[in-house]
This record gives structure tokens, sequence and C-alpha cells, in this order.
């Protein structure tokens, strides 16, 4: 079985490497990488191994994005300190979720567990991927709050108190309804993955915005869209000529 290890942590990837090299199975790490460029490069050249072994925060975003961008169907087994994750994990090929420490017992189960699937389905054997597809849709969900850290408090904010996102010169700020704004480790695309597509809206490449925030639509020039929120932003609010079609097919659905 040939295994790539995605881990951005050299110690932890180390250790990775040696606990499968002790568990004296059929087991061979074909490579280590570290983040998504690196990633998506050595899929270009190398293309799928049989299992991804894969901790989800690199240092350049979340390795679902670098899954997805690579168009990655080999199973995952994912290693990470975060549990917030675990929904997200199995809509990503994910047969398992291993929270660090990761130790050989834990690892030897779910390579078990993935020797045991292999044998008994076909990789690409159609009513598996059905039932799979639909188990996954039931069990999808998205982020209910956020732990903010501000000063020397942490502070929960539920998305339902979010009026929109901004980034600026790669900075991302949370604006609240109520006008407050909060620094947040994310980029526009890792939040675009973790908010409802139902209640959030990518309006461009500066702003995801809330359903409940906006209080109108009016035309603009160039035949774009400008959004007026309840609270104020920081820059106008256009959306494109190309995605105003889409804008306004999103806010029909509601």
């Amino acid at each position: 079985m040939d295994i790539l290890i995605i881990e951005d942590e050299p110690a932890t990837a180390k250790d990775l490497e040696e606990t499968i090299h002790n568990l004296n199975m059929d087991l061979k790490v074909l490579d280590i990488v570290d983040s998504i460029s690196e990633g998506t490069e050595w899929f270009r050249k190398n293309g799928q191994p049989d299992l991804i072994l894969s901790d989800i925060q690199l240092a350049d975003g979340l390795s679902f994005e670098l899954l997805k961008k690579a168009d990655v169907s080999c199973p995952v087994i994912f290693c990470t300190a975060y549990d917030e994750y675990a929904i997200r994990a199995f809509e990503a090929n994910g047969i398992d979720y291993l929270l660090k420490p990761i130790n050989e017992d834990k690892l030897s189960k779910s390579l078990k567990r993935y020797q045991l699937l292999n044998d008994h389905f076909a990789r690409n054997n159609p009513h598996l991927q059905q039932l799979l597809q639909k188990v996954r849709g039931q069990l999808q969900t998205y982020r209910s709050n956020f732990l903010i850290s501000f000063q020397d408090k942490m502070i929960p904010i539920g998305v339902v108190d979010i009026a929109f996102f901004y980034t600026e010169n790669g900075i991302t700020k949370l604006y609240t309804s109520s006008g407050k704004s909060y620094t947040l480790p994310y980029t526009l695309e890792q939040l675009e993955q973790l908010l409802d597509p139902k209640m959030f809206f990518r309006a461009n490449r500066q702003y995801i915005i809330s359903y409940s925030a906006i209080s109108s639509v009016e035309s603009y020039v160039s035949r774009k869209m400008c959004v007026n929120m309840l609270v104020d932003v920081p820059t106008p609010l256009l959306v494109s000529k190309k995605r105003s079609p889409v804008f306004l097919g999103w806010l029909k659905e509601r």
C-alpha cells in the first residue's frame, strides 16, 4: 500500500512515518508534503497514492483545498489536533479522523479499516459511490460560531450575528450586525468552506456577506450591482456583471 503524508510539522511527519514502518504491514510511505503548493505539484507529477494521511491546518491553508484542487479520489485518514472539521473530513474521502497525538494503536486500527474496505468494495462500485454521496449529504454541516481572540479575551460569535467578512492586504475581518469588527486567521476561500452557502454569499474578492444583513440591492454602472448593508462597510460593496445573475438567484432562493 503506497501512502502519502500531508503534514507541515516535521517532527509529527517523522513520527507518523516511523509508526507506519513499525506496524510491519505491507506499507510504503511515498513522500511527505507540507503545504498546498507542494502537494499540488506532487499530485501533478505523481498521480494518486493508495491512501493519504493528512493534517488539516497547513501553513498556506486547509488540506481540503489541496484535495479538491488535485481532484483526489483515494481514501484519506485525517490526523489533526482539531475536532471541528470532522464532518467536512468525511466529505473529502475521509475514512477516519484521528486526533493528535497519534499512537500506534490508533493508526493500526485505521489502516486495517482501510484494508477491510478495500477488500470488500471495488473503488469504482457505482452503488457504493451513490451510498457514500447520500450519507455525506446527510452529514453535511457548517460552522455555527467562531471563537475570536480579542485582547486578553476569547469571544464566541454566532454566525447569525455576523453581517459580513472583509479582506484587505491579506487581513480578514469579521463584522458583526452591531458594527464591531474582529480579525480572523482565515482567508475568504477557507471561510467559504466553513459557512452555509444558504446564509452567506461570496460577493467579490473582498466580501462574503450574510443574507440577513442586506438592506437593499440596486443597479450600478457596467451592469454591476451595488449591495447596501444594514451596517457600514469599509468600501463600496459591488457584485460584478458576471456574478450578478448568480447573486440574484441566491437572493431569490431564500
